[in-house]
């Protein structure tokens, strides 16, 4: 299912969602407490990253850092690539 952007956080701390069935389009709508699935999630991260080995905690950020820098290069370049051609176009005109 896919929540609808819209998802409300109303007073108190409860959350409003909109659930959208991807085959027949049925809608679901939930309320759920925001603040306590974050502090969950957090516990359980935390919980999860103290079982871990160092060596595990240093594969894990390595492959992180990597693959941020590849998409931040591969960005970097498809926006020089646009760029020049655009450019070449805009120059280059055929008779």
């Amino acid at each position: 299912m896919k929540e609808k952007e819209g998802a409300n956080i109303i007073g108190g701390g409860l959350r409003r969602e909109t659930w959208i069935h991807p085959g027949d389009g049925r809608r679901v709508r939930r309320t759920t407490s925001a603040a306590n699935e974050a502090r969950l999630s957090h516990a359980s991260d935390l919980e999860e990253l103290s079982q871990l080995t160092s060596v595990e905690v240093s594969i894990s950020a390595a492959t992180s850092y990597l693959s941020n820098s590849f998409e931040s290069y591969n960005f970097i370049v498809y926006i020089f690539r646009t760029l020049s051609a655009t450019h070449l176009l805009s120059k280059c005109r055929i008779i």
